[in-house]
């Protein structure tokens, strides 16, 4: 930003001038609602306190290029053109591709594509399955791509949901369903208890989860906890050999 007319321009051997934003909008390209720094750093001015400066930043997104979106699809839509199977879950219908789920799923390739009587099926009935909770596992699956990034987007993987999507991805043994949640337990892992971490991993078989959990084990509490799971997992009484 540019000093006013009647400021001497700096000789070569003085500093650059140096800015702060209080208030910062972009007009026509250019910020606007800047401070100098000489007066951010003046107590008088009422910035600074105990020696320090806080400073908070909020932004207002108009418009993005060069992001990729996610794609979400509604399995709760009939008139989709992908779908040809309504799976009814408690006597409910939601509506999915037969050749998408068979790609993911063993199980379902099985049914579609078997020897079973579902194969030649418009509608089919899942039993012992919560309607939601499957809707969950759908959304998280490609083509449908919601992010795991709950903190940025609004996203199926959260703590309420990592218990009923394992569970589901190893019923109907969809490896990628099972991936995403085992990486929402790594990059968030202060959400859970190590020791709860740990009871999944060896329930699901997340091998890089256990890893990972070992790796970053740092409070004296969690390696109690761990070491009591894993006593109790080998079948050692607590006053056994340590």
């Amino acid at each position: 930003m540019s000093s006013a007319s009647s400021t001497p321009s700096p000789s070569r051997a003085s500093p650059p001038p140096r800015w702060c934003a209080r208030s910062i909008k972009i007009i026509r390209g250019r910020m606007m609602g800047c401070v100098a720094w000489d007066v951010v750093i003046d107590e008088k001015k009422g910035f600074i306190k105990d020696d320090k400066i806080t400073v908070e930043m909020r932004f207002s997104i108009t418009s993005m290029k060069g992001v990729r979106g996610y794609t979400l699809i509604d399995f709760t839509d009939p008139n989709k053109p992908r779908h040809d199977v309504a799976l009814i879950i408690n006597g409910e219908k939601i509506y999915a591709n037969k050749a998408i789920l068979a790609f993911h799923s063993p199980f379902f390739h099985a049914m579609f594509f078997g020897n079973f009587s579902e194969k030649t099926k418009a509608e089919i009935e899942l039993k012992d399955v919560d309607r939601e909770e499957f809707l969950d596992m759908l959304t998280i699956m490609p083509p449908s791509s919601k992010p795991i990034l709950y903190e940025v987007f609004p996203c199926v993987v959260t703590l309420h949901s990592v218990e009923h999507l394992l569970k589901l991805g190893d019923r109907f043994q969809i490896a990628c369903v099972i991936e995403r949640v085992e990486e929402f337990l790594m990059q968030f892992h202060h959400l859970i208890r190590p020791v709860e971490k740990l009871r999944m991993a060896d329930q699901y078989r997340l091998f890089g989860l256990k890893e990972y959990i070992f790796d970053f084990l740092e409070r004296m509490q969690d390696f109690k906890d761990v070491k009591i799971y894993l006593r109790r997992s080998l079948g050692c009484d607590e006053d056994g050999p340590r």
